[in-house]
């Protein structure tokens, strides 16, 4: 139990020395390693500081165990990942430290490291990717790997096959030793001793699990853009019509469209303050 408090301990630390760039008053353990980073930041080391000491066996403990703490922690830094999983038979999601969107398909899971973002997810199940413009964007799954600089596009792995479809831009796609570049209304399968380039209906936008797909029955404004900030990830502010009711479907992949459908039956309007922050307003009132 000792043991698995002392870990949780190094876990909490090392969260506030990103937040904050500082540890703040914690146990006698963690007060040394406050202390012995602090002489690694001034090119300090403790047998520097002793050099011309003797160092009792007490002290030489208390070094060992703060040095001991010093490699978790580090360990820590360069290690932590986080983890997300969608539920049985729910689709989750999510937003990335670049704002690219993900939607896992029920049963999926992704990994990226938590402190040092370089763009990498590992991938276990089928997700649907939005990535944002910026530098080489990889997923890497059991079979393969995929690379891309912004676009739309869709990852299935399982034990021994993969296939990976292009919505929008470009995509590089490899399965084992076989690798192909994709254009929108392609798709690139495979297993372990094959794998081909096919082109599927351009009509398909996206897929089915990552559209936003709900039929309302006078529903109330703020309910409906709940449910759109939840699955878009985004934040949705109603400063007009919040009561206001709303009846009918809306099934789209894209965010602009559901406002679009919603706004335009209530004679709202919309406007993106940010990427992913939006207000709703009267269509009078243009602030």
């Amino acid at each position: 139990m000792k043991n698995l408090t002392d870990n949780q301990s190094i876990h909490k630390i090392a969260d506030q020395l990103v937040r904050h760039y500082k540890i703040a008053v914690s146990p006698k353990k963690e007060e040394v390693l406050n202390t012995i980073l602090q002489k690694i930041e001034e090119k300090e080391t403790v047998a520097q500081k002793h050099k011309n000491r003797r160092i009792s066996i007490v002290s030489l403990a208390g070094i060992s165990a703060a040095a001991s703490i010093a490699i978790i922690m580090a360990l820590y830094f360069f290690t932590a990942t986080v983890s997300i999983t969608s539920t049985d038979n729910n689709n989750l999601a999510c937003r990335l430290p670049d704002n690219s969107r993900i939607v896992l398909q029920n049963k999926s899971e992704i990994k990226y490291k938590k402190y040092f973002w370089n763009r990498k997810v590992k991938l276990d199940g089928i997700a649907y990717f939005e990535v944002e413009k910026g530098n080489k964007f990889q997923v890497i799954t059991n079979m393969g790997s995929v690379e891309v600089l912004g676009t739309r596009f869709l990852v299935s792995e399982a034990e021994d096959s993969m296939l990976v479809k292009c919505f929008e831009g470009k995509v590089k796609a490899s399965i084992n030793k076989h690798s192909d570049i994709l254009l929108p209304g392609t798709f690139f399968s495979g297993t372990k001793t094959y794998a081909q380039k096919n082109v599927f209906e351009e009509t398909i936008k996206y897929p089915d699990f990552a559209q936003f797909n709900q039929a309302f029955s006078k529903e109330k404004l703020t309910k409906i853009t709940s449910e759109l900030e939840e699955f878009f990830g985004a934040e949705i502010v109603v400063k007009n019509g919040s009561d206001r009711y709303f009846s009918g479907t809306i099934q789209t992949g894209k965010l602009e469209s559901a406002l679009d459908i919603v706004c335009e039956s209530m004679q709202l309007n919309y406007k993106f303050a940010e990427k992913n922050r939006i207000f709703i307003t009267n269509q009078k009132n243009t602030k």
